[in-house]
């Protein structure tokens, strides 16, 4: 548990119920006498689960002779369990005096089982209540990944406020610091001016406050007062200490170097240390972070059915290799996580025909990354979508093949044969036809799908991506030509006339690049870059045939994030369902008028 961000599992008991029962000799009694626990001191209480509830008899059997008395005392502290097997007692049967004597083969009738008697005060240590034995339902189980991370609420950092140099440390990664200790000394020039001006105005405001009102006019006093008010406060604000202002004064001039030191803010475990001796530190930036680390916060990433069943306060157990720790929920996450976007694709599903899920955003998370990431793609095919893998890769020969059957060829490894790949995927087509065709013969062999990146819309694209060839034409245009000549290759022709090949051309590409369109009609044209990265409607629809086919818009930041976007927080307040559902009809609208315009 040491490691910031180690892996671990969280198990959520969800409204766990266990019974308490009574020992069987006050199992028997009426329920309005077991209402009051205080009533009873020396009851003996067994936690049962509730399926397992059996009313019996006080009373025992012997084990032939072995460990008698233990056994007793056992079968009392554990529940009065299912009888034994296999040692040949008969069952426990009421004297005719209606005592809770017991008879067996070894004849030790009327003998007491020892009991275990607690007092009130240790029912109240041992959390042990009376209730009345009644049926109930036993607890959920939800089973979930998570990560290990830094209680927030019990973790600080160390930063400048300034720009300094650092002189000197005093702490490294690891150590224990208390409140209060120096973790690093910095040196500054403009902390050296503000020094020397408050010793400065200290004197001044000294040999004023000497001479006194009477000699020295009001507005030269307040003058001086304040000058020196000012001045202190100007070194707090650079991040000097109290105390270490006091100390300052005390030395005069001689301490106005400039130098200064950062102090723990809080006790805990250095977690971060991220600087080397005489670097130039730029204000805000984070020199150490110290946490606590007796208490970690685990997040755990769940579906939005299972984390709608979770409330704050059930019970979590984390299972942290061999060990399991025991927890409780202390919050709940309401919004979207980035990682997953599980509850977005289920407001979306209904409004558009395709999602383009980024494969970059969870390989970050390693191996539950890519679980979630095929958890997703599992998710939205489940619901009728068309699913584009957005993950550019680019290789040739084998290494390309063999991306090409980890994305698109549905799995056939054992325990893996459920698990869904993406319908197309992006690659990147700088390679030539040799980082091209592997991909697209895999999508052909499976039924699926290739997008080409070929001209992107970022200000320096055209620096490599608008470079003449030799033979005419530019870098952009000759690997579209290439793509375009393997799309019409007559086994990659779909019913409509469209390849399953296609070319990926950024919305806010330079107007040239829209003659693309015309040239190749056989190709799709999957055009990101609407929305947030600044391509209108407009820019977008260029790359649709006159008949308004042809193109996937892709919209991403703009619809997951909308959010944020405080005409959507105007309209539905924190119902982030509602603004993304409306961030798409918008879309859909604009996209609309634009093409009715282009038409």
């Amino acid at each position: 548990m040491n490691a910031m961000f180690r892996t671990a599992w969280l198990s959520l008991l969800l409204a766990s119920a266990h019974a308490y029962a009574v020992d069987s000799s006050v199992a028997g009694q009426s329920a309005p006498d077991h209402d009051d626990p205080e009533q009873h001191p020396h009851e003996t209480l067994n936690p049962l689960p509730i399926v397992a509830a059996q009313g019996q008899e006080k009373g025992g059997r012997e084990d032939h002779g072995h460990e008698q008395e233990n056994s007793h005392g056992d079968r009392h502290a554990n529940g009065h369990g299912a009888e034994e097997q296999g040692h040949g007692h008969d069952k426990e049967k009421k004297d005719d005096g209606g005592g809770h004597g017991h008879s067996d083969e070894h004849g030790h009738e009327g003998e007491k089982p020892r009991e275990i008697h607690l007092t009130p005060e240790q029912r109240k240590t041992l959390d042990i209540r009376t209730e009345r034995l009644e049926v109930r339902a036993l607890g959920e189980t939800l089973r979930a990944p998570g990560e290990v991370r830094l209680n927030a609420y019990a973790s600080a950092q160390v930063a400048p406020r300034i720009v300094a140099q650092v002189t000197e440390r005093h702490a490294r990664l690891g150590d224990q610091v208390e409140t209060g200790q120096p973790m690093v000394t910095l040196s500054s020039v403009e902390m050296a001016e503000a020094q020397g001006s408050l010793v400065v105005a200290e004197r001044e405001w000294d040999r004023v406050r000497k001479l006194g009102r009477r000699v020295v006019s009001e507005s030269r006093y307040l003058e001086a007062q304040i000058g020196r008010q000012q001045a202190r406060a100007r070194v707090v604000a650079f991040g000097m200490t109290a105390d270490q202002v006091d100390e300052l004064l005390r030395f005069g001039a001689a301490k106005a170097d400039g130098t200064f030191a950062l102090l723990a803010p809080q006790a805990g475990t250095v977690v971060a240390d991220n600087f080397v001796l005489g670097e130039v530190i730029e204000a805000g930036r984070t020199l150490f972070e110290i946490t606590d680390e007796s208490v970690r916060w685990v997040e755990a990433r769940m579906s939005p059915e299972d984390a709608a069943r979770v409330t704050v306060g059930d019970t979590a157990r984390v299972s942290a290799g061999a060990a399991w720790l025991d927890g409780r929920v202390t919050q709940y996450h309401h919004q979207l996580d980035e990682t997953t976007r599980t509850q977005a694709i289920r407001v979306v599903a209904p409004l558009v025909p395709a999602v383009k899920i980024n494969l970059a955003f969870f390989e970050k998370y390693l191996g539950e990354g890519f679980e979630a990431y095929f958890s997703l793609i599992a998710e939205a095919d489940a619901l009728g979508l068309e699913i584009i893998g957005d993950v550019k890769r680019g290789d040739i020969g084998h290494s390309a093949q063999e991306y090409a059957n980890a994305h698109l060829m549905n799995s056939e490894l054992v325990g893996l044969e459920d698990t869904v790949t993406p319908d197309a995927i992006t690659i990147n087509g700088f390679a030539g036809e040799d980082g091209i065709r592997p991909f697209a013969d895999v999508a052909n062999e499976q039924g699926k799908g290739v997008f080409v990146w070929v001209r992107s819309s970022n200000p320096s694209a055209a620096a490599l991506q608008d470079l003449q060839c030799a033979e005419g034409g530019m870098v952009y245009e000759r690997l579209a030509e290439i793509v375009a000549g393997i799309a019409a290759e007559s086994e990659r022709q779909g019913d409509s006339g469209y390849s399953n090949v296609g070319l990926i051309v950024g919305g806010g590409a330079p107007g040239m690049i829209a003659d693309l369109r015309d040239r190749f009609e056989h190709v799709w044209f999957l055009v990101p870059g609407y929305g947030s990265q600044g391509a209108t409607a407009a820019d977008c629809l260029r790359f649709c045939k006159s008949d308004g086919t042809g193109a996937l818009i892709n919209a991403s930041r703009s619809i997951i994030y909308a959010y944020e976007d405080q005409k959507y927080k105007d309209q539905f307040g924190d119902d982030w369902k509602r603004c993304i559902e409306q961030a798409v009809h918008d879309a859909k609208y604009e996209l609309a008028n634009a093409m009715q315009t282009k038409l």
